[in-house]
């Protein structure tokens, strides 16, 4: 709170904005957010005596309103007027150890959706003309980021698709599904998303194998 809080202006209105989908877990941290915010726009001057105006909103996404979120908030800051935008939402991690452990605070807007490549029109200063001022905690990763963890000193998709086969041949399910994340990794191919709580289902199943990993010293 206290790195937010110098991140903003002094005084003035402030709008939270909890971006992401609510109707998945994984992303509804933002939406969430702005049901959690104490507003008080609303009440008289009076009444907020030394708090600021406070609003919030949570515009959903593209696929199910139809409108982009950029738009919508937008639209909200030209009719509120506030003094610096908030803006909530998950990430995706790069790293499986960083999932709900992390906080990401910054001063330079947000583009929605582009941690998993849906990118969409950005919250910023120069889309909004207020400051804005991101806050992200990582919610999914890579299936693919899980499976190199698993694998101990693996230097390419190569290898993994090899240790897939071995596995394959093992009689283990985990096998083929590696080797279609090794396939799908590279190029313009399928990018796999999966949400923290399979990524800890997978740390509580051990090693892909079904065996313990190997460890190099």
């Amino acid at each position: 709170a206290g790195e937010i809080r110098r991140m903003l202006p002094r005084e003035g209105a402030v709008l939270v904005v909890g971006l992401g989908n609510r109707y998945m877990t994984a992303d509804a941290l933002g939406s969430r957010t702005a049901e959690g915010v104490y507003v008080t726009r609303h009440l008289k001057a009076q009444e907020r005596r030394t708090l600021r105006p406070v609003s919030a909103m949570a515009p959903g996404v593209l696929g199910i309103t139809g409108v982009e979120t950029a738009e919508m908030v937008r639209g909200v800051v030209e009719r509120v007027q506030p003094q610096a935008v908030i803006a909530v939402d998950a990430l995706a991690a790069m790293e499986t150890k960083r999932i709900c452990t992390t906080i990401q605070v910054t001063d330079t807007g947000i583009q929605p959706g582009s941690g998993v490549g849906n990118h969409r029109a950005g919250l910023t200063r120069e889309t909004l003309g207020v400051p804005v001022i991101a806050v992200g905690i990582p919610m999914v990763v890579y299936a693919s980021t899980i499976a190199l963890g698993f694998i101990p000193c693996i230097n390419s998709w190569d290898e993994v698709r090899n240790h897939a086969d071995d596995c394959v041949e093992q009689g283990t399910g985990t096998g083929g599904i590696v080797h279609d994340i090794g396939t799908n990794h590279g190029g313009n191919g399928t990018v796999i998303v999966v949400s923290w709580r399979e990524a800890a289902g997978g740390r509580r199943g051990g090693s892909l194998c079904g065996r313990e990993p190997v460890h190099h010293g």
